[in-house]
């Protein structure tokens, strides 16, 4: 695909995928934890570009494995952009964004299924995604599910806001519970790393930054009142 978007930008043609870069397709150590080129394929640019190149006259040598990336990315598209991560408030179980959910997960159980005819697939297998990753896949599908329908049974006048259920926060959460333990977080230290966490919130304003994702998870349950002093006090 970048070497398609080369020529049409050397042949004075616009681009159908402008954010793809050079780095994104040869990435080094840093720029592999870069989520940015993950983002990128889930785009409808991407999607169309890749269809365009699926349909041409006569088909190319690899259309059968451009068509199978061009699925996958499709049903990424629907579990992430359009679902987990979507800006649309869900304000019942039959909404879009939980169809575009069932229907991207749909897609990584039939490839389970197909590869698995034979016997069960092996740890070492690469035919499909790590376990870890398709583990993490189904406590996400079934979580948010499960979430979204109690929530909208206890509380019917309200909405989900999938984006704001995101990992990010969880994450960002977590990480200040590493740092306060020196970076190294386990099940021995997490209560007091916790406690630490409720103080410094407590005791410090904490403007939550207002980037895409960045979402400030609050904790409940605070341990330290603030003093209150009166104007005559040293």
């Amino acid at each position: 695909m970048y070497s398609r978007e080369c020529s049409r930008r050397d042949n004075g043609n616009a681009r159908m995928v402008p954010r793809l870069r050079e780095a994104y397709i040869l990435r080094d150590s840093w720029t592999k934890l870069n989520v940015m080129p993950a983002k990128i394929m889930q785009q409808e640019n991407v999607l169309s570009e890749l269809y365009s190149y699926t349909i041409q006259d006569p088909p190319p040598a690899d259309v059968e494995s451009v068509k199978a990336t061009l699925h996958y990315l499709e049903a990424c598209q629907k579990l992430f952009e359009k679902g987990l991560l979507s800006h649309e408030k869900v304000c019942d179980i039959d909404s879009k964004v939980v169809k575009s959910i069932k229907e991207g997960y749909s897609f990584f159980v039939n490839w389970h299924t197909n590869l698995s005819k034979d016997g069960e697939l092996s740890a070492q297998d690469r035919r499909f995604i790590s376990w870890q990753t398709f583990d993490l896949l189904r406590v996400c599908v079934y979580g948010f599910i499960g979430y979204t329908t109690w929530f909208l049974e206890e509380y019917p006048d309200h909405f989900v806001s999938p984006v704001r259920l995101s990992g990010s926060a969880v994450e960002t959460l977590f990480s200040q519970f590493k740092h306060t333990r020196g970076g190294k977080l386990s099940a021995t230290n997490y209560s007091t790393a916790r406690a630490a966490h409720l103080v410094k919130h407590c005791v410090t304003f904490h403007d939550g930054s207002k980037g895409y994702r960045d979402v400030p998870l609050e904790l409940s349950e605070c341990i330290l009142e603030k003093k209150k002093y009166k104007r005559n006090d040293k």
